[in-house]
Protein backbone atom coordinates (compact mmCIF):
# COMPACT_ATOMS: atom_id res chain seq x y z
CA UNK A 1 0.00 0.00 0.00
CA UNK A 2 1.20 3.64 -1.04
CA UNK A 3 0.20 6.48 1.40
CA UNK A 4 0.50 10.47 0.36
CA UNK A 5 1.80 13.04 2.59
CA UNK A 6 1.36 16.60 1.60
CA UNK A 7 3.88 19.00 2.49
CA UNK A 8 3.19 22.49 1.71
CA UNK A 9 1.38 21.83 -1.43
CA UNK A 10 4.14 18.86 -2.88
CA UNK A 11 2.97 15.41 -2.63
CA UNK A 12 5.84 13.24 -0.36
CA UNK A 13 4.90 9.94 -1.06
CA UNK A 14 5.45 7.21 1.83
CA UNK A 15 6.52 4.18 -0.29
CA UNK A 16 5.88 1.72 2.03
CA UNK A 17 6.78 -1.51 0.22
CA UNK A 18 10.54 0.09 0.59
CA UNK A 19 10.27 0.09 4.74
CA UNK A 20 13.40 -1.14 6.25
CA UNK A 21 13.83 -2.41 9.88
CA UNK A 22 17.73 -2.06 11.10
CA UNK A 23 19.48 -3.57 13.69
CA UNK A 24 19.00 -0.80 15.60
CA UNK A 25 15.48 -0.82 15.72
CA UNK A 26 14.63 1.79 13.28
CA UNK A 27 12.17 2.09 10.35
CA UNK A 28 13.91 3.51 7.26
CA UNK A 29 11.70 4.58 4.73
CA UNK A 30 12.13 6.10 1.00
CA UNK A 31 10.58 9.61 0.17
CA UNK A 32 9.93 11.28 -3.22
CA UNK A 33 9.75 14.44 -3.83
CA UNK A 34 9.61 15.55 -7.77
CA UNK A 35 9.13 18.58 -9.87
CA UNK A 36 10.24 20.37 -13.13
CA UNK A 37 12.78 22.94 -13.68
CA UNK A 38 14.26 25.26 -16.33
CA UNK A 39 17.70 25.76 -17.32
CA UNK A 40 18.74 29.23 -17.87
CA UNK A 41 22.07 29.80 -19.82
CA UNK A 42 22.94 25.80 -18.88
CA UNK A 43 22.28 26.36 -15.18
CA UNK A 44 19.28 25.84 -12.57
CA UNK A 45 18.76 26.23 -9.32
CA UNK A 46 16.25 23.87 -7.03
CA UNK A 47 15.32 23.99 -3.70
CA UNK A 48 13.58 21.24 -1.65
CA UNK A 49 10.99 21.94 0.23
CA UNK A 50 11.47 22.39 4.07
CA UNK A 51 9.42 19.53 4.86
CA UNK A 52 11.72 17.27 2.91
CA UNK A 53 15.32 18.71 4.08
CA UNK A 54 14.77 18.66 7.37
CA UNK A 55 13.22 14.96 7.31
CA UNK A 56 15.48 12.83 4.91
CA UNK A 57 18.64 12.34 5.02
CA UNK A 58 20.59 9.85 2.21
CA UNK A 59 19.45 12.13 -0.79
CA UNK A 60 19.93 11.61 -4.43
CA UNK A 61 18.57 13.58 -7.33
CA UNK A 62 18.02 12.34 -10.89
CA UNK A 63 17.58 14.34 -13.77
CA UNK A 64 15.80 14.02 -17.22
CA UNK A 65 15.59 16.90 -20.26
CA UNK A 66 12.03 17.63 -21.35
CA UNK A 67 10.95 18.11 -25.02
CA UNK A 68 14.41 19.53 -26.53
CA UNK A 69 17.90 17.23 -26.30
CA UNK A 70 20.43 18.79 -23.62
CA UNK A 71 23.42 16.65 -22.37
CA UNK A 72 22.19 17.96 -18.29
CA UNK A 73 23.94 16.52 -14.68
CA UNK A 74 23.73 17.41 -11.15
CA UNK A 75 26.52 19.36 -10.63
CA UNK A 76 25.91 19.66 -6.56
CA UNK A 77 23.61 19.15 -4.26
CA UNK A 78 23.11 18.92 -0.61
CA UNK A 79 19.87 18.42 2.19
CA UNK A 80 18.43 22.15 0.89
CA UNK A 81 18.58 21.61 -2.37
CA UNK A 82 20.46 20.84 -5.93
CA UNK A 83 22.44 22.84 -9.11
CA UNK A 84 21.71 21.36 -12.79
CA UNK A 85 23.84 21.95 -15.01
CA UNK A 86 24.24 21.52 -19.12
CA UNK A 87 27.40 20.28 -20.47
CA UNK A 88 25.87 20.72 -24.58
CA UNK A 89 22.93 21.14 -26.45
CA UNK A 90 20.19 23.41 -25.44
CA UNK A 91 20.93 25.67 -22.73
CA UNK A 92 17.35 26.49 -21.45
CA UNK A 93 15.74 22.99 -21.43
CA UNK A 94 13.00 22.13 -19.47
CA UNK A 95 13.93 19.08 -17.42
CA UNK A 96 12.17 16.93 -14.66
CA UNK A 97 13.68 15.96 -11.59
CA UNK A 98 13.17 13.38 -8.40
CA UNK A 99 14.76 13.56 -5.08
CA UNK A 100 14.52 10.11 -2.83
CA UNK A 101 15.44 10.28 0.80
CA UNK A 102 15.51 8.06 3.63
CA UNK A 103 13.34 8.90 6.92
CA UNK A 104 14.46 6.81 9.79
CA UNK A 105 12.19 6.33 12.78
CA UNK A 106 12.51 4.10 15.98
CA UNK A 107 10.56 0.90 15.44
CA UNK A 108 7.54 0.02 17.74
CA UNK A 109 8.11 -1.97 20.54
CA UNK A 110 6.07 -4.94 18.23
CA UNK A 111 8.79 -5.17 15.81
CA UNK A 112 11.45 -6.26 18.16
CA UNK A 113 10.94 -10.00 18.16
CA UNK A 114 10.68 -9.79 14.37
CA UNK A 115 14.02 -7.83 14.22
CA UNK A 116 15.94 -9.75 16.36
CA UNK A 117 15.23 -12.95 14.82
CA UNK A 118 16.63 -11.64 11.23
CA UNK A 119 19.35 -10.55 13.00
CA UNK A 120 20.24 -13.78 14.61
CA UNK A 121 19.55 -15.23 11.00
CA UNK A 122 21.98 -13.06 9.50
CA UNK A 123 24.92 -14.18 12.40
CA UNK A 124 23.72 -17.80 11.63
CA UNK A 125 24.42 -17.28 8.01
CA UNK A 126 27.34 -15.33 8.87
CA UNK A 127 29.10 -18.06 10.58
CA UNK A 128 28.13 -20.81 8.75
CA UNK A 129 30.28 -18.70 5.59
CA UNK A 130 32.94 -18.20 8.02
CA UNK A 131 33.64 -22.07 9.12
CA UNK A 132 33.29 -22.96 5.38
Amino acid sequence: AISFIIIAGINIVWAQKSIQINEDNYIVRRIYLSGTAKLSNGTAEVKFDEGFFKSASNIRVIVSPLGSWSCIYVAEYNKEGFTVKSAQGNPNADFNWIAIGEVKQKAPSMYKNDIQRKIDVNRKSSRKQKTK
